[in-house]
């Protein structure tokens, strides 16, 4: 491994473990920390400064977040295919190596189409689904965690049934 290369995972698991302190100390204090760092917490999962448009979403992250865990801990078929490593690049799309769009798929190759299956089983609150769209998409959040990064696997698009994506 390179210098840079070296540098660059420390920077990426330095990220990663500044984001899960500051997603600590919000469940431990049950928010009340997450209104002195509003703009931190808005720019980490809408990559907007400005938290006065997000205000309502505060709990709802919170409660996902912590189903989200509790998901981790009790299902091992989930926790196994949802990994993360710590010092992963930041992807804003999956890598395509092994990855195909599948010949039933009748959308453009760039994006999901306004699919929003995925998104609707893991019961994301920063779904917008007027839009069909995202209001996380290209934050902090969405490219360091799983949305940039799906699908990974196999297990991951049977687990959503992507209508998409094959391995």
């Amino acid at each position: 491994m390179t210098l840079t290369g070296l540098i660059l995972k420390i920077k990426w698991t330095a990220a990663r473990l500044i984001f899960y302190f500051f997603v600590a100390i919000a469940l431990f204090t049950g928010g009340i920390i997450c209104w002195f760092f509003a703009p931190l917490y808005s720019w980490y999962f809408f990559g907007d400064f400005n938290f006065t448009k997000y205000i309502r979403f505060l709990y709802p992250v919170i409660l996902e977040w912590i189903k989200i865990e509790i998901r981790y801990l009790r299902h091992g078929r989930y926790r196994k295919h949802f990994p993360v490593s710590l010092t992963a690049p930041p992807r804003l799309s999956p890598l395509k190596t092994h990855l195909k769009i599948r010949s039933t798929w009748t959308g453009p190759e760039d994006h999901c189409n306004s699919c929003i299956r995925c998104c609707v089983q893991a019961e994301c609150p920063l779904l917008d689904f007027q839009r069909k769209t995202c209001l996380s998409y290209g934050s902090f959040f969405w490219r360091y965690f799983h949305c940039g990064r799906y699908p990974e696997n196999q297990e991951q698009v049977d687990f959503y049934q992507c209508p998409k994506w094959s391995f």
